[in-house]
C-alpha cells in the first residue's frame, strides 16, 4: 500500500514527469500524462477527472510537505493548494479535477509531513480491473426515456466524487482491509440498480476518501506533537 520512507520522493517525482509521445489507442484522452498512459492506475484515472486532479494533487502536496517539514515550517496543509495543478482540458470536467486535486493535496501534504510514506497505486490498481468502465459504455449524464420509471445516468466519475465523499466521512474504522473497494461497489450496486460505471467509480472513490482521512488523522496527531514541543 506505501513506498517506504523519504529517500524516495525525489524518485517517485522523477518517475512522475516521464511521459509517453502517445497515448493507448483504447483511452478517450489523447494525452502524454504519465499516470493515463504508464500509471498502473491509468484506467481510472482516465475515465475520472477528481481521481486523477487527486493524484496531481497528492504529488504536490507530498513535495511542499516534505519541504515545510525540512525548513522547520509550521504545516499549513492549505497554503500552496493552488499553486500547480497539472489540469488540461484533455482531462475532463475542471471542476471535478480541482476537487479531486485539492483533497489530494491536502492528504499528499499530511502523509508527508507526518511522515508517512509516499502512498501508492497499488489499491486502484487492484480495483480498477473489475471496476473501471469500457470506453464504450462512457455516455453523458442524461435521462433514460421508456416504460420504466425515469433513471439518471450517473458518469464513473460522478461515482468517484460520491465514494470519496463516503469514505473520508464514514464514521467506521480506517483500517485498511482487503476487499474494501469491492464491498463498497456492491453496496453502491445494490442501491443504485443499473448503474455500473457509477458504481465501479465509487469503490474507487471510497478507498481514496479512507485513505485520506487516515492521512489527515496521522497529520492532526503530528501537528498537535510539535506544536506542544514549540511550547
Amino acid at each position: 500500500m506505501f513506498l517506504s520512507g523519504r529517500i524516495w520522493l525525489g524518485v517517485v517525482f522523477l518517475g512522475a514527469l516521464v511521459t509517453s509521445t502517445s497515448a493507448q489507442q483504447s483511452s478517450p484522452v489523447k494525452t502524454g500524462d504519465f499516470h493515463i498512459t504508464q500509471d498502473s492506475a491509468r484506467s481510472v484515472y482516465t475515465f475520472s477527472a477528481f481521481a486523477h486532479g487527486h493524484r496531481h494533487g497528492y504529488e504536490e502536496g507530498f513535495h511542499f510537505g516534505n519541504e515545510d517539514y525540512h525548513l522547520l515550517h509550521s504545516p499549513d496543509a492549505n497554503k500552496k493548494v493552488a499553486r500547480v495543478t497539472g489540469y488540461r482540458h484533455e482531462f475532463g470536467d475542471k471542476k471535478s479535477y480541482m476537487q479531486g486535486f485539492a483533497s489530494g493535496y491536502r492528504a499528499g501534504y499530511a502523509d508527508s509531513y507526518s511522515g508517512q510514506a509516499f502512498r501508492s497505486t497499488q489499491e486502484l490498481t487492484d480495483l480498477a480491473a473489475q471496476v473501471a468502465p469500457d470506453a464504450i459504455s462512457q455516455t453523458p449524464a442524461v435521462p433514460r426515456r421508456s416504460y420504466l420509471p425515469k433513471m439518471t445516468t450517473y458518469s464513473f466519475d460522478a461515482g468517484v466524487g460520491r465514494g470519496y465523499q463516503d469514505g473520508f466521512s464514514s464514521a467506521e474504522s480506517t483500517a485498511y482491509a482487503p476487499g474494501l473497494g469491492q464491498l463498497a461497489t456492491a453496496k453502491c450496486e445494490a442501491e443504485h440498480m443499473a448503474q455500473p460505471d457509477f458504481c465501479g467509480g465509487y469503490g474507487a472513490g471510497f478507498l481514496l476518501g479512507k485513505d485520506d482521512i487516515r492521512s489527515i488523522r496521522e497529520f492532526k496527531g503530528e501537528s498537535a506533537r510539535i506544536s506542544q514541543l514549540k511550547h
